[in-house]
């Protein structure tokens, strides 16, 4: 069972609840503190518990890999108490020495906090650095994306039914996914009767994680596998980069921030509707029809997967699966490999990696012809 699925309702409470705990702070890093081994954060007079993503954006903003604090990190572990300050004090003094004698890039940066409280679930949430950016980075959380997705689909409900899929919401990313009943069709595999219906996924990170993104998303009936469509299938990417913020708390009622915030709403409710395309739908529906033509040809198909998840990162584990399920869906066209990448999604119960596999059978779907070459057919 997927982690962090939630339903409508639940969803909406979560995200109200999170977005009320909400803090962002603009200072320069000279009124900033590291302590504790980089557990810990003073901004001002506030103490917070630092996040390893936090931690990773100050060391990226100051030129300190992730992978040398790990280092240390493992040295505390694993000494004695005298080693373990050792170690703690040497992160805190990398960090802070550079901090504090900023050179080059601007010292002031947003420090995206949440307030010590209790979510939607009861839960306790502790007080604590979520991410730090610069400070011209744009505000568009997922409150203001629930909001824009429901205007869209309020004009969208008058010409479609609508069907939410799955709703995910992680410490990274807010997703949600939609089809759309009565937009099917039937794709010219192997397997007959294999229909499809159109959708949507929409995603967003609050701390940089990733872009906010609306793409179409594919449903495959016969088994409920979801794939997503890259970026040029259709849809918007925008990075959260706007005006600079003030030294201080950031007032989102400010005008400036307002503005920038409709503004983005309205072009998601915009790239939302004009999703639901059927004449983008019919172009999805032809290059599936094409894929499934697309044979893999002599080569093995344990062979020809191996190389599928060296180009796109699956692990082991998920190769010998998707190995598994391509050969017992006999199927060795390239839509065939992409379903085999996608299915792996149902017995994943990390929603972010779930959503990444569903990605990748898509991505498989758009390979050049000379790309899918190189992987199916080469020897």
């Amino acid at each position: 069972m997927l982690q962090n699925e939630y339903n409508n309702e639940a969803l909406s409470a979560q995200v109200d609840a999170l977005a009320r705990l909400k803090n962002d702070v603009v200072l320069d890093t000279r009124d900033t503190l590291l302590f504790d081994g980089g557990s810990m954060l003073a901004l001002r007079d506030s103490h917070y518990a630092t996040t390893d993503h936090a931690l990773s954006n100050i060391g990226n903003h100051l030129g300190i890999p992730m992978s040398y604090i790990e280092k240390l990190r493992d040295r505390a572990r694993n000494g004695d108490n005298s080693l373990r300050d050792q170690m703690h004090s040497l992160i805190d003094h990398n960090f802070n020495s550079l901090l504090h004698n900023p050179t080059g890039k601007s010292p002031t940066r947003l420090f995206r906090t949440y307030r010590s409280g209790i979510d939607a679930h009861g839960r306790n949430v502790t007080q604590s650095v979520r991410s730090a950016h610069s400070n011209a980075y744009m505000i568009f959380d997922h409150d203001h994306v629930l909001r824009y997705v429901k205007m869209a689909l309020n004009t969208l409900s008058q010409r479609h039914a609508i069907k939410f899929v799955s709703n995910g919401l992680t410490d990274s990313r807010l997703y949600i996914k939609i089809v759309f009943p009565d937009m099917q069709a039937e794709v010219k595999a192997k397997q007959v009767g294999d229909v499809v219906e159109a959708g949507i996924i929409i995603s967003n990170s609050e701390i940089g994680m990733g872009s906010f993104v609306v793409r179409q998303f594919i449903n495959r009936l016969v088994c409920t596998n979801g794939m997503v469509l890259p970026d040029y299938a259709g849809g918007m990417s925008r990075r959260h980069v706007g005006q600079r913020h003030d030294i201080g708390t950031v007032n989102l009622q400010r005008d400036t921030i307002v503005a920038q915030q409709v503004a983005l709403g309205k072009t998601l409710r915009d790239n939302v509707i004009d999703c639901v395309n059927e004449d983008r739908f019919k172009s999805v529906i032809s290059k599936y029809n094409e894929s499934a033509e697309d044979m893999a040809g002599e080569r093995e198909p344990e062979d020809a997967m191996q190389s599928l998840g060296k180009k796109f990162g699956l692990t082991d584990d998920e190769v010998k699966r998707a190995t598994r399920a391509l050969i017992s869906d006999n199927d060795y066209s390239r839509w065939g490999f992409a379903n085999a990448v996608t299915g792996l999604a149902h017995k994943e119960t990390n929603y972010d990696r779930a959503t990444q596999l569903q990605e990748l059978g898509g991505n498989v779907i758009q390979l050049s012809p000379r790309e899918w070459h190189r992987v199916a057919l080469a020897a």
